[in-house]
């Protein structure tokens, strides 16, 4: 047998060889512990020493960087080797964050945001340092409130690591790792950013190009991704996770609301899915508890939905109308509008309680802004809005609220804005005013909303405005005032809604009553459109004579217009320099034209020597011609009308025809022309109209020519008698 001693010793392999270091760690470690030296000396040196004693630990600084992007590379990828280099290069650079030089800070704050969002990235427990983040965080915070030192960011090229790292933050937030995430740290971070936006439109272009707006958007995906949705009621008590989320929110709202100042980035909210967010916000629990987060919210909707193609990422979720009138709704409720005792004393009130009234009604501005601008073009949002969610009732509610707090802030007339005493709101109240009537003309526009708004008695309101508007205009002495804004709007209004003979409030009872109360009360609302069309904005005469056109269809209301003069008001505005304002008054005139008892406006020159209405007519058809072809086929409606009545009543007479209806022969000529060429271009829906109105108008012109300048024959005559023969 072998001996023991002999047995041969097992192969032992040598343990594996540490990798040798990149050379950025020996070089950071040099960095380091010159940094060291260079503070503490500074320390050390007297407060005389003067801002040149830095410029060690500025070259340190820029000399560290590249060794900090090396590092964020390899903490990106998990590898734990450098963790204790990293805490020793952060509390080195946390003693540069204490020094006063603002340079010297965005420099430091730049590199440990750097390996902070690279930490992030990495699931390795050792490198999360959510203290740090969160005492950077305030220091960038402090230092945008300087608006000095918003380019330095930009020239340090620190706001790219910021946008890092707030993403990285947004992330961990997505997937449910709150824990790890100290929402004190986004929060400060996010307000850094909006405070840089503040700055103008070069920063803001900056910080698109960045690409800020999908950290933003990001960072609210992830709050609203949280599982059971946002965490507490965001009363703003300063208590529990979900004030802290509001906190979050409002900062990230405030960026948004300045980066959506720039049509360039309008791409990229979209892109982003910004505008449904947002209303999805509003949708939180934060509606009543965080009014600086409503109004940032709603500032930037105000601004998204006047574009068509944000309003479709509104449009694509109708929650979010419904959405956006709760929150008009709340704001109501919060302003205590419906208590109309306190109306009186609606000024009054500590300074902290005026703010937040005008806040509030700041906030109602946009929600009916933004509503008016989703209401403008789609039938589909009329009808979700008006009726489905019962929004015609509801705003024509607030509509006559809202009036009732402005006249008793303004008295019995009106004060032009910005002339009012400080407090007593006006200039907000009558902003609010022209939106809410905006809204309410839009919905109107949708033949179902609109027939349930006319029975709505709230809406007598529009007459009371234009009285007060068109008295206001007279005390002041000019034709515009400062009140041409809401004048137009309440006209526009009107306009709208006299085009409904009558409401039935959608079968919903009577409250309202069954007609048109505008129409109801035909007399004071016309005997106001008549000084309109004497007002100097010509959008104004437009819309009253719009106006005007409606409420002529009734009999009773032709004959007020005769006995105020508006028929003759009309025919004088087919001179009128505005192709619109003489459209709207020809438009008028068909109705009026159709009447007997209208004709002398038509038919009668106003003086000796004046053309008549027709012959105006006539002229506006050859001047319009082939090139506005929609003027020219009101106006020969206008024309056939008044016509037709005028030669049914009156016999043939060649004095006659020769004193008022001697341009019809020229007309008759001009027509035969004009309706040739229409006739052969009827793929156009104007050419159409216009061959069909201006062929029926030629016809009835030959026909009373022919009847005119037919000769006499003996049949015509009965034979004398004869005498007696002798």
């Amino acid at each position: 047998r072998r001996d023991p001693l002999d047995s041969p010793v097992p192969h032992q392999m040598p343990p594996p060889e540490a990798p040798p270091s990149p050379p950025w760690v020996r070089d950071m470690d040099r960095i380091i512990a010159q940094l060291d030296m260079e503070m503490a000396d500074v320390a050390l040196a007297s407060s005389s020493a003067g801002p040149n004693c830095m410029g060690g630990v500025r070259h340190l600084l820029r000399a560290l960087w590249p060794c900090v992007e090396a590092m964020a590379g390899a903490c990106s990828d998990g590898d734990e080797r450098w963790v204790l280099q990293r805490n020793r290069l952060f509390a080195a650079l946390f003693r540069v964050l204490e020094r006063k030089e603002s340079d010297l800070r965005i420099a430091a704050a730049r590199c440990v945001t750097r390996l902070l969002s690279a930490g992030r990235a990495s699931t390795a427990a050792s490198l999360q340092l959510p203290k740090y983040e969160t005492a950077v965080c305030k220091v960038l915070f402090q230092l945008t409130r300087a608006s000095k030192n918003d380019e330095s960011f930009f020239e340090a090229e620190a706001v790219h690591p910021m946008l890092a790292l707030l993403e990285a933050q947004g992330r961990m937030l997505r997937y449910d790792q709150r824990s790890k995430v100290p929402l004190e740290a986004p929060t400060f971070l996010a307000g850094a950013l909006k405070n840089i936006s503040c700055s103008g439109e070069r920063a803001q272009q900056r910080l698109g190009q960045l690409g800020a707006i999908a950290v933003l958007c990001g960072i609210m995906q992830a709050l609203e991704d949280l599982p059971g949705g946002p965490q507490g009621d965001g009363s703003g008590d300063g208590s529990g996770d979900g004030d802290l989320e509001g906190q979050l929110l409002t900062q990230v709202t405030g960026t948004l609301r300045n980066l959506s100042l720039s049509r360039s980035h309008h791409k990229q909210l979209a892109a982003c899915g910004a505008p449904g967010l947002l209303c999805r916000v509003v949708r939180g629990p934060y509606r009543g508890g965080r009014q600086e987060l409503m109004f940032n919210v709603t500032r930037v909707l105000a601004k998204l939905s006047l574009h068509d193609s944000l309003r479709q990422g509104i449009n694509a979720d109708p929650g979010n109308m419904a959405n956006l009138l709760e929150l008009l709704e709340s704001a109501v409720d919060s302003l205590g509008f419906a208590d109309r005792s306190a109306f009186a004393a609606a000024g009054a009130g500590p300074p902290s309680r005026k703010r937040s009234s005008e806040h509030g009604v700041a906030l109602l501005v946009r929600v009916a802004f933004t509503l008016g601008n989703l209401t403008a073009s789609n039938e589909r949002n009329r009808r979700l809005l008006g009726l489905e969610l019962g929004g015609a009732r509801k705003l024509a509610q607030v509509l006559d609220l809202v009036h009732a707090r402005w006249a008793a802030n303004q008295g019995s007339t009106l004060s032009p804005r910005g002339e009012g005493k400080e407090d007593d709101g006006g200039t907000d109240y009558e902003e609010l005013l022209i939106k809410l009537i905006r809204l309410l003309a839009n919905l109107s526009i949708s033949a179902e909303v609109g027939q349930v708004v006319v029975g709505l008695p709230q809406v007598k309101c529009l007459v009371n405005l234009l009285d007060k508007c068109l008295h206001d205009t007279k005390v002041q002495g000019t034709s515009g005032g400062d009140h041409e804004e809401l004048l137009l709007n309440v006209v526009s209004a009107i306009t709208n809604l006299s085009f409904y003979p009558g409401g039935t409030l959608g079968g919903e009872g009577k409250e309202g009553g069954e007609g048109n109360v505008l129409l109801a009360g035909y007399r004071e609302v016309c005997g106001g459109l008549v000084d309109v069309l004497l007002h100097e904005n010509q959008e104004a005469v437009a819309e009253a004579a719009r106006a005007f056109g409606n409420f002529s269809r009734d009999a009773p209301v032709r004959r007020f217009m005769s006995l105020t003069q508006a028929d003759e008001a009309l025919v004088i505005l087919l001179d009128h320099a505005s192709r619109d304002v003489v459209f709207a008054a020809a438009g008028a005139l068909v109705n009026l034209g159709a009447d007997p008892q209208s004709l002398p406006a038509l038919l009668d020159p106003p003086c000796p020597g004046a053309d008549t209405g027709c012959a105006k007519l006539a002229s506006l058809v050859k001047r319009a011609g082939m090139q506005d072809l929609a003027l020219a086929a009101v106006a020969c409606k206008a024309l056939f009308n008044a016509l037709g009545a005028a030669f049914a009543s009156l016999p043939p007479s060649t004095t006659r025809w020769e004193r008022q209806y001697s341009f019809l022969g020229s007309l008759h000529e001009t027509l035969d022309q004009l309706v040739d060429v229409a006739r052969s271009d009827l793929e156009s829906a104007e050419a159409e109209h216009f061959a069909h109105a201006g062929g029926a108008l030629f016809r009835l012109i030959g026909e009373r020519i022919e009847c005119e300048m037919k000769p006499a024959e003996a049949s015509d005559y009965d034979e004398l008698p004869l005498g007696p023969h002798k």
